[in-house]
């Protein structure tokens, strides 16, 4: 089972795509890949680790360079004693808590009684490569130069191999169907010896051994054998990368069968074919399962991915927001989206995370009026509230700045009043002559608006152009009046055009936002714009499980082609995506699901000329959506003024951690009371991390200030239903 033992550690890019198996064995129960999950764990060491054991949920041990023995009780990884400190162990074996063996160079077998490793005798000091522990009186250890040794429950035997070649794992179903495997060789033991199975030019790994006609073996150039009990058969692998070796396999049944690989993948096999699953940078070298819903691979610097079921929350979500956090309080806030007419509700939320309480003035402006709120006070560390129907009643089109004494956030939420549809989006701190909108759509069923806000004292010229994957679109023109908003249909100008992206420009500072419908107005997402493209952006949310689409928009507005390259973050690790060159004055739309099935999954964009992207996401056959516009930099500090939890509402945290070192995240939650619970969390390098609000909080609603001891992207996603 699962063994590889000196290969050099070494990681790779990935490749995804996907293969079918020509050989198969009786399928098992189906392997769900939408509720199964790789997570990483982080044991206290850096050393490389060669070899893990799962005996079940709650004994794992992991073994590797300087001695290192790691074990795992269900919740925590610790270092057990194992009297080395130079020697590598390669390969460790349980029979149950108290019979556990471990091999390494030298000959070196240690023995573990359920409270301490002990040496054992191996008549050896060659090379031990692979152990299998079948019961008391039947181990056996395999290495170099052919060797093979067998303890019999008092010593350890030397048994002929018949072959020079290195050995690199032994596994048995039984004491008389008996597999060794190495360069070039494999090996057969019926109980009275062993011999050859015919030869071989594969150099091969690990074995694993389900029973006396279920066994599977692994090696060089992504080679997967299997044997029957009477031949054996190669099995097609997703296509692997150059020479990558399939460092280790593990069946926990004829329809759960797990293989890692030196540049990281984890590839599975469903009774039919084997498939990509897991992505981990860097080299993974040993694999096991301990059942069907509980899988362990260890590789170079401590590497630990444990995979296990998951199953996704059972929601009835009607509407979806989303939005990126606030990497800084402001004293001015302004949002160019509202309605307060027939059916349309508009939310102003105001989070304060400072020590001292902060005194608010509120302006909204409508096509032809202004209403000015009395000033209020917001508590320290609290988070409030305001309907904006309560100060302008029945205006199809109110825009909001918002000014304070001390530094606050602010969103808005804009909700159909039957809850149908919902969306959001964060304020800017100050009104600017040029936005960017990378998303929109005229397409059959869809409606796109963009909104403009003039704030200021002096009437304001504003020029539309869109751009679209062929090129650019004059759009409209307007002179807006002072403390004023304008609304503009897409589609007076562009009907049917599926991808829309926006420039605004204007001769004095305005703020510009986008909102989208669809279906007739089943869902809605909204966003406010950008004020300058960048080439480097971060979007922290992302989902590609079933009934979900996450799509990449991104736009080029500049005058020469723009060469970009996503890469998306997943909580098993990086993994390469698409590459793509937009046109000048084009937009371009990239599908997640295409490269990457998964629940968790952020992206990062780097291009060679600036462009501008967001992320739109749809859910239950597009009954919902969200976006939301990226950033261009990771920072430790961030806060959100929206939140909520509470019968039929969900609030998601979401984490995307782009640096190499593990983040710590603390989140203090700010409540109309004052602050709220303190949470720390953490999230592994170059990965994304979910967390679901209401394990934290059971306030209705809240807004959030979060520091991370690495720079991070921090996102919040909310799902709720229609009232009954």
């Amino acid at each position: 089972m699962r063994r590889l033992k000196i290969l050099a550690l070494w990681a790779a890019v990935v490749v995804l795509a996907m293969g079918m198996a020509f050989a198969t064995v009786p399928r098992a129960a189906a392997h769900d890949k939408w509720t199964f999950v790789w997570d990483r764990q982080f044991p206290d060491t850096t050393s490389d680790l060669y070899g893990v054991d799962a005996l079940d949920a709650n004994h794992v041990w992991a073994v590797g360079t300087g001695g290192a023995v790691l074990f795992y009780d269900g919740s925590t990884w610790t270092r057990q004693a194992s009297g080395l400190t130079l020697e590598t162990l390669y390969e460790v074996s349980a029979l149950d808590a108290n019979h556990v063996w471990a091999v390494g160079g030298h000959g070196i077998v240690l023995f573990y009684n359920g409270s301490s490793w002990s040496a054992q005798s191996s008549g050896t000091t060659r090379a031990l490569h692979g152990v299998f522990a079948l019961s008391g009186t039947h181990v056996w250890a395999v290495g170099a130069g052919g060797t093979i040794r067998h303890f019999n429950g008092v010593v350890w035997q030397e048994q002929a191999s018949g072959t020079a070649q290195p050995l690199q794992s032994v596994e048995a179903a039984d004491a008389n169907h008996v597999i060794a495997v190495g360069s070039g060789v494999r090996l057969f033991n019926n109980g009275t010896g062993w011999a050859s199975m015919g030869a071989t030019t594969d150099d091969f790994s690990s074995v694993s051994a389900l029973n006396a006609t279920n066994f599977w073996a692994s090696g060089q150039n992504g080679r997967v054998s299997y044997f029957n009990g009477l031949n054996w058969v190669n099995q097609a692998t997703p296509p692997l990368a150059g020479d990558e070796q399939v460092s280790g396999i593990s069946a926990a049944s004829a329809g759960h069968v797990w293989a890692c690989t030196n540049q990281g993948m984890v590839i599975f096999y469903d009774g039919t074919e084997w498939q990509f699953e897991s992505y981990a940078d860097p080299a993974l070298m040993d694999i096991s399962a301990a059942d069907t819903g509980n899988v362990w691979a260890v590789g170079a610097g401590g590497r630990i991915m444990y995979g296990h079921k998951f199953e996704p929350p059972a929601t009835n979500r009607d509407w979806g927001t989303d939005s990126r956090g606030m990497t800084s309080p402001q004293t001015n806030w302004y949002l160019a989206e509202g309605c307060t007419g027939p059916g349309f509700v508009t939310l102003i939320e105001i989070a304060n995370p400072q020590a001292a309480a902060a005194t608010v003035n509120l302006t909204f402006m409508a096509d032809d009026s202004v209403s000015v709120v009395p000033a209020f006070v917001v508590p320290a560390q609290s988070r409030a509230t305001l309907n904006v129907a309560g100060y302008m009643d029945d205006e199809w089109g109110v825009s909001t700045r918002l000014h304070s004494d001390v530094g606050v956030v602010v969103e808005r939420s804009m909700y159909s009043d039957a809850m149908t549809w919902g969306h959001n989006s964060i304020g800017v701190s100050a009104p600017q002559t040029t936005w960017y909108l990378a998303e929109g759509s005229t397409g059959p069923g869809f409606e796109t608006w963009v909104l403009v806000q003039n704030p200021g004292a002096a009437v304001a010229n504003v020029n539309l152009t869109y751009m679209t994957p062929s090129g650019p679109v004059t759009g409209p023109s307007a002179a807006m009046q002072p403390h004023s908003r304008q609304t503009f249909d897409v589609a007076d100008t562009l009907p049917g055009a599926w991808s829309v992206s926006t420039l605004v420009s204007s001769d004095h500072p305005v703020i510009a936002e986008r909102a989208m419908y669809g279906n007739g107005r089943a869902w809605a997402h909204e966003c406010v714009g950008l004020n300058a493209p960048g080439t480097n952006w971060f979007l922290a949310e992302g989902c590609t499980g079933p009934e979900f689409e996450t799509w990449i928009l991104v736009q080029n507005p500049g005058t020469e082609p723009a060469h970009v390259q996503l890469t998306y973050q997943t909580a098993s690790g990086p993994l390469v995506g698409p590459t793509a060159t937009l046109a000048p004055n084009t937009r371009q739309t990239f599908d997640v699901g295409a490269t990457v099935h998964t629940w968790d999954v952020s992206t990062r964009i780097v291009s060679d000329r600036p462009v501008v992207a967001e992320r739109a996401m749809y859910g239950s056959d597009r009954r919902w959506a969200h976006d939301s516009i990226g950033i261009t930099g990771a920072v430790s500090n961030w806060y959100l003024a929206e939140g909520e939890t509470g019968d039929n509402v969900e609030t998601w945290l979401l984490v995307q951690n782009p640096t190499v070192e593990v983040a710590n995240v603390t989140f203090t939650f700010l409540t109309p009371a004052g602050r709220g619970p303190v949470v720390t969390v953490s999230v592994p390098p170059q990965s994304r991390r979910t967390f679901n609000a209401d394990d934290y909080i059971a306030y209705y609603r809240f807004g959030v200030r979060a520091a991370s001891t690495r720079p991070i992207i921090l996102e919040r996603s909310m799902y709720g239903q229609c009232p009954t």
